[in-house]
């Protein structure tokens, strides 16, 4: 699709074989945020999590609900978002594992009244 001209070429190739690799990214400067994702809501909490120094992929997150003190684990929606199906009204902590087993927690980073489509920064990164 990259080449104009040859859109169609490509559309009707069928199923395509796609190889990729996954990089680390280097964010110097830059902590943990976390973007709400705009379909949360008092029943439903899902976050994008953004800025990850090089640590590999974010394999296990852990959220933590300032009013009842244990861990619960969220659920990868897609990509960079993470989900959980409880109420999650604040303040909220996470404890982030990667796939080179780092781990960071992220304390009461998001606060009581979050809002929809806001970025929370963190003061931690891998």
């Amino acid at each position: 699709m990259a080449i104009r001209g040859r859109e169609d070429e490509l559309s009707h190739a069928g199923q395509v074989q796609i190889q990729y690799q996954r990089v680390p990214c280097h964010y110097t400067g830059f902590n943990l945020a976390f973007r709400i994702d705009s379909r949360s809501n008092p029943f439903y909490f899902a976050a994008a999590i953004e800025y990850e120094n090089g640590a590999g992929d974010i394999s296990r997150v852990e959220i933590q609900n300032g009013a009842s003190g244990g861990w619960l684990p969220m659920q990868q929606s897609f990509g960079a978002v993470w989900k959980i199906n409880a109420a999650m009204p604040g303040p909220l902590s996470f404890h982030i594992t990667s796939s080179f087993c780092q781990i960071v927690v992220a304390t009461n980073v998001i606060p009581v009244g979050w809002q929809c489509n806001q970025m929370y920064y963190s003061h931690v990164n891998f």
